[in-house]
């Protein structure tokens, strides 16, 4: 609500102007709120879900097969740290391959730790980025990322 003041010439008055809303009805017209609400109802502006569902229905075996796979290239992921973790000479190795730029080197030795999966390796002079994928049918079926810091 908004109190405006008008002035006249034999006296000052205040005059209120209301704020109009399309479907805002007050408590005390409860005739004129049916009428209010069952317009929102007839335009579905009401938030309540109701049979018409505009998206097609859900079908999860690809999320499944996904979660499926995340859980192998997890299992991957741990070997690959336990690695880098207990071997001191391989973690050597793969920092100063890393900072010398020298891609074939990092891939050889992320290689030979075992790993069925594909192993994208990044590298930066404050750490290395290793994204896991598992390709399914031609495409990506999920990623696993890590991020060690040196």
């Amino acid at each position: 609500m908004r109190y405006i003041y008008c002035k006249n010439r034999e006296k000052e008055e205040r005059k209120l102007y209301y704020w109009y809303h399309p479907y805002f009805v007050h408590i005390a017209y409860p005739q004129l709120q049916q009428v209010a609400h069952s317009t929102l109802e007839a335009n579905n502006l009401t938030g309540i879900p109701n049979d018409s569902n505009p998206y097609p229905p859900v079908d999860p075996t690809r999320l499944h097969q996904s979660a499926t796979y995340s859980m192998e290239l997890t299992k991957h992921a741990n070997q690959l740290v336990t690695k880098i973790s207990q071997s001191t000479t391989f973690a050597k190795e793969l920092m100063t391959a890393a900072q010398k730029s020298d891609q074939r080197k990092v891939d050889e030795l992320i290689a030979s730790v075992g790993i069925p999966s594909k192993v994208t390796t990044k590298y930066t002079p404050s750490g290395i980025r290793f994204v896991l994928h598992k390709e399914v049918d031609g495409a990506v079926c999920c990623e696993v990322s890590m991020i060690l810091n040196w």
